[in-house]
């Protein structure tokens, strides 16, 4: 405890402030994009930051820890209701808008939006700059049937031809073409690629009969299922996660880490997609922490 001074004496008093204060603003440090110094210009050493999270009470944050053993950091934006991210950049929906955000805290980019429901998707890039992000974050706007895709110095938005069902998940694959996850009537989720060229369907493949939900990423695919939550891998090894609901929705939080959050907004996971894993290695799903909330320590004095 940094509290051991005396309060007895007007000294014990303003060190014990002086020392809170120190405190309160290396926690601050901690919960935001980038790395961490102390009062002295040393590291503190935190947690790896594994991506970064929409909160439950919908605020970003940076999440640290390993599976099992996970910390959510200090908000960055309040009053966010998406968000998806790489590991070098991610999209963050407020009330009327969505900013391209690169990792570093720069904003490289903002597209205005009037949509009750969009799609968000992001992919790898190797770089957090506007250029290097040209074709892997893009936003499905399901009230026009168009796809809005950064091209590195805008958004262009596309006009798509009619889907067979509702988007659940995008994930653009670069300037010329996206994959859309998309649930068709009936039962079942088919991946879609479309043209950014000219709005055609390029291809249309049924990637499970049963499931209510799909996501694509890092070479992996993740289906919601009743009996849990199905990650199959490109070599078709499949784990199934039970106890996830199959009314879920997916947001990516860096290259290799993914959100899974129940629609009811409750309760959140997170599965780690490693393509350099053991096909054999059993797959967990972490369940995310509430946010902590800091509130300042009173000292009587």
């Amino acid at each position: 405890m940094l509290f051991r001074s005396s309060l007895r004496s007007p000294i014990g008093k303003v060190s014990a402030v002086i020392l809170l204060t120190v405190e309160l603003v290396l926690v601050i440090f901690i919960g935001g994009f980038g790395s961490t110094p102390s009062a002295t210009g040393q590291p503190v050493t935190v947690a790896p930051r594994i991506g970064f999270s929409l909160a439950r009470d919908r605020t970003l944050r940076p999440l640290f820890g390993l599976p099992a053993n996970l910390v959510l950091g200090g908000a960055i934006w309040r009053g966010a209701t998406q968000a998806a991210f790489s590991s070098t950049a991610g999209l963050v929906r407020l009330r009327d808008s969505v900013l391209l955000q690169a990792v570093d805290a720069a904003t490289l980019g903002t597209f205005a939006l009037d949509e009750p429901a969009p799609v968000l998707g992001v992919g790898p890039a190797s770089a957090n700059t506007q250029a290097a992000q040209a074709g892997h974050a893009a936003i499905w706007l399901p009230s026009g049937n168009a796809l809005a895709m950064w091209t590195g110095e805008g958004f262009t938005v596309t006009d798509v031809d009619p889907l067979p069902g509702v988007v659940v998940s995008l994930l653009p694959t670069g300037t010329q073409s996206a994959d859309l996850m998309v649930q068709v009537p009936g039962g079942g989720v088919h991946l879609v690629a479309v043209s950014l060229s000219n709005g055609q369907l390029v291809s249309d493949i049924q990637i499970d009969a049963q499931a209510t939900s799909a996501h694509v990423q890092n070479g992996f695919t993740l289906l919601a299922t009743a009996a849990g939550l199905a990650v199959v891998a490109q070599n078709g090894v499949r784990h199934t996660l039970a106890g996830i609901p199959a009314a879920v929705r997916f947001a990516p939080v860096s290259d290799a880490w993914v959100q899974v959050e129940s629609v009811s907004g409750a309760r959140a996971w997170l599965v780690r997609l490693d393509r350099n894993a053991p096909a054999a290695r059993t797959l967990d799903a972490s369940e995310i922490p509430e946010p902590r909330i800091q509130r300042p320590h009173r000292v009587a004095i």
